[in-house]
């Protein structure tokens, strides 16, 4: 596998990985010169395909791209967007109890 094909894969793995917490389940199913794609279970229960590609991040068989997977999710999947603001007050309070110890 070449550089700019193992660039797609690695991108995309990582961010699936910073997602995971607003994600079920995630599948890197190919890579290649042009793209990475990544099969995704959403937390409503339905998969996507998601692609990544110089142009960004895309549902498959949509035209719309994202700049970040966190924007894809965000915009697809409402339970992200409510998990997302979770974990970042979650994270925000945690930061502030070690500040008052």
């Amino acid at each position: 596998m070449n550089q700019v094909a193992e660039f797609y894969r690695r991108e995309l793995e990582q961010a699936l990985k910073e997602q995971a917490f607003g994600i079920s389940r995630s599948e890197l199913i190919r890579s290649d010169e042009h793209e990475a794609e990544a099969t995704i279970t959403l937390l409503e229960g339905n998969t996507i395909n998601v692609v990544l590609s110089s142009a960004g991040h895309k549902v498959l068989d949509q035209e719309i791209f994202y700049e970040t997977l966190d924007d894809l999710l965000s915009s697809t999947s409402p339970a992200y967007a409510a998990k997302r603001v979770e974990t970042l007050m979650a994270r925000l309070q945690g930061l502030a109890d070690e500040k008052g110890s």
